[in-house]
């Protein structure tokens, strides 16, 4: 605890004297000002002036004072100071002293006890020294730097909030192209995934069946990879699904869906009829064929079997397109590879199923009737 003195001239009692007098005038008992009174106190722990004209005269262990103040610490160690000491002693000096406590600024009040002397002539310590006490509102009087916490809390958690949105919004903007890469993208040949061609093979074919556009489908795969493999390793193997890839995305248009199903099968989904459908996929089939890609010094010969289907036989559904071009593929394969065939086919020639829906489309174009062929009535 910090003790500290004020030396003062005779002529500073009276100008104590009117502050007190001034300040009973501007205040009562209920101040707003934060100080709730301001009391002088000798050596005898009496109470010779102060801002409560009640109070004057009195001691303070008087029980006046000791039931009004009883919840305020420091002026209950000031109390039981004088109230222990003998008032001819000159143990009594020993309370005038500093008196503080522990600051809260939500409690009710709080009192700061600081010591001073005023100099007489004859210079007499018993009769000189005396105690100031102020008791005020630390709510009152750290009202305002409360508020400033408050705006400079309020302003913090703005700033912060503001910065880490910015710096999530960068990190999102610069991570969502290589999140959506992994997710949508076959690593080894960089083509389109199973399971992100499936999500736009979907709404391709709704597209296609609102504007009333014919789409082919197609599930490709290579011929005796797996004796690739065997023979060349599987480092060969991916060099071949990377070539064979190339080949196919050179040979398709940018507006064709093209992409990897898994292993050495892959998907072509285009707009278009089933009569070109068949020039789309010789290209593919030939493509390859003439690839002879070449590993260590030897050539390799790679060809593909090709099950195909189309809307115009089988209407729009995907799971059906997929398991017609799927069976096709296994006839292709049956039939002796590297050729294509199509769905619901017989011999080479086209067959539509009685139910198909794409039988609908095709009637909807009525034929032409020659002109010679006309009679007139």
């Amino acid at each position: 605890m910090v003790s500290s003195q004020l030396e003062l001239g005779q002529s500073s009692k009276s100008h104590l004297d009117g502050f007190l007098a001034r300040y009973r005038l501007q205040h009562n008992e209920d101040m707003q000002d934060g100080i709730n009174y301001i009391l002088v106190l000798d050596a005898s722990g009496r109470i010779v002036m102060g801002s409560r004209r009640a109070w004057d005269g009195l001691s303070v262990v008087d029980p006046l004072l000791s039931r009004t103040e009883t919840n305020d610490e420091v002026f209950a160690q000031i109390r039981d100071c004088f109230a222990s000491s003998s008032v001819t002693s000159s143990q009594s000096l020993s309370c005038l002293r500093t008196h503080s406590g522990l600051y809260f600024p939500t409690a009710e009040s709080y009192t700061l006890g600081l010591p001073f002397r005023i100099s007489g002539r004859d210079r007499s310590e018993d009769n000189k020294a005396y105690l100031v006490l102020v008791n005020f509102d630390p709510s009152i009087a750290s009202g305002q730097l409360g508020w400033e916490l408050l705006s400079l809390l309020v302003i913090s958690i703005l700033y912060v909030t503001s910065v880490l949105g910015l710096l999530a919004l960068l990190l999102y903007r610069s991570l969502l192209p290589a999140v959506r890469s992994f997710a949508e993208v076959d690593d080894l040949t960089g083509l389109m995934n199973r399971r992100s061609c499936m999500d736009l093979a979907i709404r391709l074919l709704a597209q296609g069946e609102k504007d009333n556009l014919p789409y082919i489908l197609a599930i490709l795969d290579l011929d005796h990879f797996k004796a690739i493999n065997d023979t060349y390793g599987h480092q060969c193997g991916d060099f071949v699904l990377r070539e064979v890839s190339n080949a196919l995305t050179r040979s398709l248009h940018g507006t064709d869906l093209l992409a990897r199903l898994g292993g050495e099968e892959f998907i072509v989904m285009a707009q278009c009829s089933s009569a070109h459908a068949l020039l789309v996929m010789e290209r593919l089939r030939s493509e390859v064929e003439l690839l002879k890609p070449q590993w260590e010094g030897r050539t390799m010969n790679v060809t593909l079997s090709i099950g195909l289907t189309s809307t115009e036989q089988l209407g729009y559904n995907l799971n059906h397109l997929y398991a017609q071009a799927d069976a096709a593929l296994y006839r292709a394969k049956d039939q002796g590879r590297n050729r294509i065939c199509w769905s619901s086919s017989a011999e080479g020639d086209m067959m539509v199923d009685p139910w198909a829906p794409g039988r609908v489309w095709r009637s909807s174009f009525a034929p032409i009737e020659p002109l010679d062929s006309r009679t007139d009535p």
